[in-house]
């Protein structure tokens, strides 16, 4: 690709050489003959653009300098750099604070840890375009400019209680395929898979906070093309009503990539799964066994052993055969038969008659005799062992029932407990009391959402929700 010839020079503020080392890489690849400066401090930065020689096109800041950071650092930068672009490199990815970045009067927000060439060449020209563009504007419309119209970054505003879109930027236009006229007769239903939209108007609808959030959902071009996106989002006041921006990030290539690396490894985890219960079905108990019956085999001699002799050989019997026992359960639970053979409904069903003690479980489910997807199957399963297993150990409930339902291509497993709850702000840095924390990655990869609820003295709900491809 043929470099850019323009003259550019950049003033550079970073403290840390690898990241400024990168930055200059980046901007070499991009333009012929950069000319870069660096500061490596606030002060060094403000004496730089005091002097009225030193001219330069845009600002790269890093947003941790040894005198000076965060909120304040931008403002003041802000407040010397005479209207120049001032582009935030950070690896920081508060979503919040990046709105705040940009309505502050920054050019753009960029996170290193996805910095490229390109990203860095787009975001320094579209920043230096758009600034020849602020003499003619007022200070309101340019910062409005600056987070919306002119981002490279596909943006709308939408409507909390209807979805309607209300306004969308050229960059959303361009990437989605809709013209400005045709996103604002629709609803950002029309941009998610039909099979999606109740899970959408589920979680989008009843969030009645005024806080930032963010996702990663599936939108349809106008074209069909289903793409994977990121989506950031903030409240905003638009003519006396709340309404919602959002950032569109495309990382369909590298949501992709990520889902191809968590299918191999949890095909490796359940081959090595099913490899150890083989192993300790067929091998280890098989020998257990066989043991097992050459010592049944003498039993009928114990007549000639001394009385303690005869003792202890029973108790080794008793022992043996506990042994057996306990290989079986680890190597069903490892990879239950009748999940391959026959699915979830008769692998939980089964495991529900083996339990024996005082909580009374119950099983639902409408599936009517349609399978699930082999996958799917086992990921509920592992669920729903680690859901048991905490009801027994922690709840003291006497009740709980699980719950199987099928809506649309949306698999749904509640669990619901009386036991005596817990508060789930404990749950903020310690998530292993439902043990799922390793199951989480393949309910994201799948894309689907769980959620719990649970009140001290009020029971436990634990809901999953997947969709089915």
């Amino acid at each position: 690709m043929a470099k850019d010839r323009k003259k550019l020079i950049v003033l550079v503020v970073e403290d840390n050489d690898g990241d400024y080392f990168l930055v200059e890489d980046f901007l070499q690849d991009m333009i012929l003959s950069p000319e870069i400066y660096r500061a490596i401090s606030f002060k060094e930065a403000r004496s730089f653009l005091s002097e009225s020689q030193n001219q330069v096109h845009a600002i790269l800041l890093d947003l941790s300098l040894p005198d000076k950071t965060g909120e304040l650092l931008i403002k003041e930068i802000l407040a010397i750099s005479k209207g120049l672009p001032l582009i935030i490199l950070t690896g920081f990815a508060g979503e919040g604070f990046a709105i705040k970045s940009l309505a502050l009067g920054a050019s753009d927000y960029l996170l290193k840890d996805d910095l490229n060439a390109t990203i860095l060449y787009k975001s320094i020209i579209y920043s230096i375009e758009r600034a020849k563009n602020q003499v003619s504007l007022k200070e309101s419309e340019l910062r409005y400019a600056e987070l919306f119209h002119l981002s490279p970054q596909p943006m709308w505003v939408y409507d909390i209680h209807t979805l309607r879109f209300i306004q969308v930027n050229k960059a959303a236009c361009d990437h989605y395929g809709y013209t400005s006229d045709e996103f604002l007769s629709m609803t950002i239903r029309d941009i998610r898979p039909l099979e999606e939209v109740p899970l959408l108007e589920k979680t989008v609808l009843r969030r009645d906070v005024l806080l930032p959030y963010k996702g990663v959902f599936r939108h349809i071009k106008k074209n069909g093309e289903v793409i994977t996106v990121e989506i950031k989002s903030d409240i905003l006041t638009h003519n006396g009503n709340n309404v919602r921006l959002v950032l569109v990030n495309d990382i369909s290539e590298k949501k992709k990539a990520q889902e191809e690396l968590l299918t191999i490894a949890h095909q490796v985890e359940d081959r090595e799964r099913t490899r150890i219960s083989i192993d300790l079905h067929d091998g280890l108990q098989q020998t257990l066994v066989t043991s097992y019956m050459h010592f049944e085999s003498i039993k009928s001699a114990l007549n000639l052993l001394n009385p303690e002799t005869s003792e202890r050989f029973t108790k080794g019997m008793e022992v043996l055969n506990e042994g057996i026992e306990q290989v079986r359960t680890i190597a069903h639970e490892l990879m239950p038969p009748k999940i391959e053979k026959e699915g979830y409904v008769a692998a939980i069903t089964q495991l529900l008659n083996q339990i024996e003690g005082s909580i009374q479980f119950k099983f639902v489910q409408n599936l009517g005799g349609k399978p699930l997807p082999p996958n799917i199957s086992l990921i509920l399963f592992r669920i729903s062992q680690e859901a048991i297993n905490n009801i027994i150990k922690h709840s003291k409930a006497s009740r709980a029932t699980m719950a199987l339902e099928l809506e649309g291509n949306i698999v749904r497993l509640s669990v619901v407990d009386n036991g005596k709850g817990f508060s789930i702000d404990h749950l903020a840095d310690d998530h292993s009391i439902f043990g799922l924390r390793a199951i989480g990655s393949r309910i994201h990869s799948l894309g689907g959402v769980f959620e719990l609820h649970s009140e001290i003295g009020r029971g436990t709900s634990l809901t999953i929700e997947i969709p089915i491809y």
